[in-house]
């Protein structure tokens, strides 16, 4: 490699820029996305299944932890209780879009 096949401070900066530009839009569409499901999640009547998507999905908890919060067994928060908090989460976000 030859000197002059290097890039120029100026163009490095430029470059850093850029990425650091898009890693921002896309942390800033991470954080609106996440946000949209809170709000959905704010709406859920049941407060085990409110417990159980915040836990897991978004605080992304192991299901042992998860169970013992909501006070129940690993598998019936991994099977059913999982199905039921879901199946809140869709029925509130297709009652609002």
């Amino acid at each position: 490699m030859q000197l002059a096949d290097l890039m120029s401070p100026e163009d490095v900066a430029r470059r850093l820029n850029s990425y650091q530009e898009r890693i921002n839009r896309r942390i800033d569409r991470l954080v609106n996305k996440k946000q949209k499901a809170m709000d959905i999640i704010e709406r859920m009547p049941n407060s085990f299944d409110r417990a159980l998507i915040i836990q897991r999905y978004l605080c992304n908890k192991p299901w042992a932890d998860v169970a013992d919060l909501i006070g129940f067994c690993e598998n019936w928060a991994k099977t059913d209780l999982k199905a039921q908090a879901l199946a809140a989460f869709e029925a509130v976000w297709k009652s609002t879009t």
